[in-house]
């Protein structure tokens, strides 16, 4: 683009969402980047959607679980499960790991699930999707959720696997034909 338009000046930062709200909100930025939609309370800004990131369950490589179903996701989130093997694996202790307060995936996590942040407690809560995706890889009893788009360097990854939801891996053709259920999407 910079070359096509030498007047141009073209600075990317990578942050929350709520920063690309802000910094264009107060002229900082011309055009700010945000991995979920506008919230009410944003107002005097629009958006202009990009496209839809895949959100994926992700679980150690070990653990013998390779299907869950939404309610169970639900549960493990709200502790309603201490084990693995209340859900068919081991009796290795569920691990839960997730993105930091603020964090537009956590916020998106959370409201496919339909939980509230007072009924959730992560076990470890990170900045990035790579974090997650390492983290996962080295505790055998964990769980994560991560954005496909943003550990798309780390995968696929030896140390987890990805959960289908709804019978459907987050594939690029299923993300695109809106039957994969857990996406996020991509604005400005």
């Amino acid at each position: 683009y910079v070359q096509l338009n030498p007047e141009m000046r073209l600075d990317l930062e990578f942050g929350v969402s709520v920063r690309g709200v802000n910094d264009t909100r107060v002229g900082l930025a011309d055009i700010g980047f945000l991995t979920r939609e506008l919230h009410p309370d944003e107002t005097g800004l629009t958006s202009t959607p990009l496209g839809r990131d895949a959100m994926a369950f992700i679980l150690h490589k070990d653990n013998p679980v390779s299907a869950l179903t939404e309610n169970q996701i639900v549960g493990l989130f709200a502790r309603s499960y201490a084990s693995w093997g209340e859900l068919g694996g081991s009796e290795r202790s569920v691990f839960i790991v997730g993105l930091s307060e603020g964090r537009a995936g956590r916020e998106i996590c959370l409201e496919y699930l339909g939980l509230k942040t007072a009924v959730t407690r992560h076990d470890l809560s990170l900045s990035t999707s790579e974090q997650v995706v390492q983290a996962v890889a080295t505790r055998p009893g964990a769980i994560g959720y991560i954005s496909l788009a943003s550990a798309r360097e780390l995968l696929p990854h030896p140390g987890i696997k990805i959960l289908p939801l709804a019978g459907l891996m987050p594939l690029p053709e299923n993300v695109q034909t809106a039957k994969y259920p857990f996406v996020r999407p991509a604005v400005w």
